[in-house]
C-alpha cells in the first residue's frame, strides 16, 4: 500500500484505515497482489504493507507531538487552582512549607504536568494577601446589602460568661479578684462585674520584652535566617554536625523563635552564642551570604547577660505551681535594679544602649504603677518574706501600710475566736507542748492564764497591735513557703491570718506558659 506522507505528517500516530483505502489506486485488479501502487506525483510517497494494517502486534508504538510537548493551563485555570491551595492551607491549618517539600510537587505534577506549584515566597507574598483581599472584599460586599447589623458586645458577652461560670461553680460570692492579659475587651468586661483586676505578670513582661527587642531588629533578623538555613537544608545541617564533632564540641542544634514568645528568642541568640565557631566555618563553606559580622556577635554577646535578667525571671513565672503576686512587685524592683546597673557601666555598642533604654522605657510604662495597686502593695506586705523590703519607694510603702493597718484593725473575728487566740509574743507551740495538754498537764495553767490578759480585749486594738507586731519579725528566707509560715501563727495573728487568706490567693500570671 502506497500512502501519501505529506498528508500524514501532521498525524504520525497513524492512518486510519478509511484514509489508507482511499490510497489505494481505484484500477488495483489482483486480490493476490501483496502491494498496491498508485502513480507517485511530486510528493513523497511511502510504501506500507497491507498486512501490517490488519497485525496489531507487529505495529509499533506511535507518539503524538503531545508526547513531547507540554500543552500549557490555560491561566483562569491555573489562578483557580492558586486560590484552592491558598484555600486548603488555611483551613487546614498547613504549613507553608508543604509546597516546597519534593515528593508534594511530584504529586501534583502527576495529577497535573501542566500545573506548576508556586514558591513559598510566592505563596506567602502574593497568593495569601491577594486571596485575603479578595474574601474581605466579598464580606465588605455582602455587608453592604444589609439593611440592619446586629452587633455584639464582646465585654458584655465575657461578663455574662464569667457569671454563669462563678454560679455554676458556687463561688460568686468570693471571688476577690481577677488576673487577665491586657485585652480591652476582658478589661471591659471585668469593670462590668465590678470585680477587681491585676494584669498578668507574665504576658505583661512578654509585652514589654517584645517591643524591646525591636532595638535590636537587624542581628535577630539575620540570626533568624542563619537558624531557618540549617534547619531546612540537610546538607547544611550535615555540614554544621561534622564540623561540631571535628572541632569536639558538643553537638547541638539551633532554636528557631516563636514569635508570640520573647524567650524563645534569647534560646536562639543563646544557642547561637553557643556554636558560633562551628556556625562561622559552616557558613563560609556552605552559604557565606549569611554569614553574621563581628557586629552581629558582639551585639549578641553583649545582649545575652541583660536579657538573662528577664529571662530569669520569666523562667520562675512559668516553672511555679503557684506564684503569689508578692513577687509582682518585688520582680519589677529588682529588674528596675539591675538595668540601672547595667546603665551605670562601661559604654556599649549602639544597639545595645538601644536596648537598655527601651527596657527601661517599657518597664516604666507597663510597670510604673505597681507600688500603687493596692491590692499588689497588701499582698507584698503580707508576705513575710518581702514587707517593705520588696518596694523601690518606702513613701509608697508606708502609705500602703498604713491603710492596712486599719483594715485589720477593722478585721472582725468569728464569735467561736474571739477570746482564744495566743498572745502577741508567744511563740508557735511546740509537739512537746501539745502531748503535755493532751496528758492533761496543769503545771503552766496559772502562767497562761496570767498571760492571756495582757491580750487586748478591744478587737481593733488587737488587730493594729498584731500588724505592728508582725510588721517588727524579721523576715523570712525566700525559699521558704509563706503559707505554711501564716498556718503555724494563725493563732498568733488572727486578726492579719483572716485578712491574709484573702490576698496570698491571688497568683501573679493567669497563664504560667507564657
Amino acid at each position: 500500500m502506497i500512502l501519501d506522507t505529506d498528508a500524514a505528517a501532521g498525524q504520525i500516530a497513524g492512518v486510519d484505515e478509511s484514509t489508507a483505502t482511499a490510497a489505494i489506486s481505484a484500477n488495483q485488479g489482483s486480490q493476490q497482489q501483496h502491494q498496491v501502487t498508485q502513480p507517485a506525483s511530486s510528493r513523497n510517497l511511502i510504501t506500507v504493507p497491507v498486512s501490517a494494517r490488519n497485525s496489531n502486534k507487529n505495529r509499533p508504538t506511535l507518539h503524538t507531538m503531545a508526547d513531547y510537548v507540554r500543552k500549557p493551563m490555560p491561566l483562569k485555570k491555573m489562578q483557580e487552582l492558586d486560590e484552592q491551595l491558598v484555600e486548603m492551607i488555611a483551613k487546614g491549618y498547613h504549613a507553608l512549607r508543604m509546597v516546597d517539600e519534593v515528593e508534594f510537587r511530584k504529586f501534583v505534577e502527576m495529577l497535573n504536568p501542566g500545573y506548576t506549584l508556586p514558591t513559598r515566597k510566592t505563596l506567602s507574598e502574593s497568593l495569601l494577601p491577594k486571596v485575603y483581599g479578595k474574601m474581605v472584599k466579598a464580606a465588605r460586599n455582602q455587608l453592604s446589602k444589609a439593611k440592619a447589623i446586629c452587633e455584639r458586645h464582646t465585654a458584655a458577652n465575657l461578663k455574662e460568661f464569667f457569671t454563669e461560670k462563678f454560679r455554676e461553680w458556687d463561688i460568686d460570692g468570693y471571688v476577690g479578684v481577677i488576673v487577665s492579659d491586657n485585652a480591652a475587651n476582658m478589661l471591659a468586661a471585668i469593670r462590668l462585674g465590678n470585680w477587681s483586676s491585676i494584669p498578668c505578670f507574665a504576658h505583661t513582661l512578654n509585652l514589654t520584652m517584645q517591643a524591646s527587642l525591636d532595638s535590636i531588629p537587624d542581628t535577630v533578623t539575620r540570626v533568624k535566617a542563619v537558624v531557618q538555613y540549617f534547619n531546612r537544608s540537610a546538607p547544611g545541617a550535615r555540614k554544621l554536625k561534622e564540623l561540631q564533632e571535628t572541632m569536639g564540641i558538643e553537638s547541638l542544634k539551633l532554636k528557631q523563635d516563636v514569635a508570640t514568645r520573647w524567650n524563645s528568642t534569647y534560646d536562639m541568640l543563646h544557642r547561637m552564642s553557643r556554636m558560633r565557631e562551628a556556625i562561622t566555618f559552616a557558613l563560609a563553606l556552605m552559604r557565606p551570604d549569611l554569614s553574621l559580622d563581628h557586629t552581629d556577635w558582639d551585639v549578641i554577646t553583649k545582649a545575652l547577660p541583660i536579657l538573662h535578667i528577664f529571662y530569669e525571671v520569666t523562667m520562675e513565672v512559668c516553672g511555679e505551681n503557684y506564684v503569689s503576686a508578692s513577687l509582682y512587685i518585688v520582680y519589677n524592683k529588682l529588674i528596675k535594679q539591675k538595668l540601672e546597673a547595667y546603665q551605670n557601666d562601661a559604654p556599649f555598642l549602639p544597639p545595645i544602649t538601644n536596648l537598655l533604654d527601651k527596657l527601661r522605657s517599657q518597664m516604666r510604662q507597663r510597670f510604673m504603677d505597681v507600688e500603687s495597686n493596692t491590692l499588689l502593695c497588701e499582698e507584698t506586705i503580707l508576705d513575710p518574706r518581702f514587707k517593705k523590703f520588696g518596694f523601690i519607694d518606702i513613701l509608697k510603702y508606708n502609705r500602703a501600710a498604713s491603710a492596712l493597718r486599719l483594715k485589720i484593725g477593722a478585721v472582725t473575728l468569728p464569735a467561736e475566736e474571739v477570746g482564744t487566740s495566743a498572745p502577741i509574743n508567744a511563740a508557735p507551740q511546740t509537739s512537746d507542748q501539745n502531748i503535755g495538754r493532751r496528758m492533761g498537764s496543769t503545771l503552766w495553767d496559772t502562767w497562761d492564764t496570767d498571760l492571756s490578759s495582757q491580750t487586748p480585749q478591744n478587737q481593733v486594738a488587737a488587730g493594729i497591735i498584731e500588724f505592728d507586731k508582725y510588721v517588727q519579725e524579721p523576715i523570712v528566707r525566700r525559699h521558704e513557703n509563706p503559707l505554711k509560715w501564716w498556718k503555724e501563727r494563725r493563732n498568733v495573728y488572727p486578726h492579719l491570718y483572716t485578712f491574709m487568706v484573702k490576698r496570698l490567693n491571688i497568683t501573679a500570671t493567669s497563664v504560667p506558659c507564657e
